[in-house]
């Protein structure tokens, strides 16, 4: 599951990256919103890992206290 989420990550950063070097070479302006569409998700990609984390954590504990 990490590995899949890991691979999109570094999809949207390399379109990131890519679409950046053609605004270098002069593209339309509306490439702009593309690149900081992508880096958003990446970001999301970023912090939502440890987030489910935490809750899944939060989730067990309560499942053991709970059960025992």
């Amino acid at each position: 599951m990490g590995h899949s989420r890991d691979a999109a990550r570094r999809g949207l950063l390399l379109r990131r990256r890519d679409l950046h070097h053609d605004h270098q070479r002069r593209r339309p302006g509306w490439l702009h919103l593309l690149i900081l569409l992508f880096v958003w998700n990446a970001f999301k990609f970023l912090w939502i890992g440890p987030v489910s984390l935490l809750l899944m954590a939060g989730r067990t504990a309560r499942a053991r206290r709970t059960h025992a």
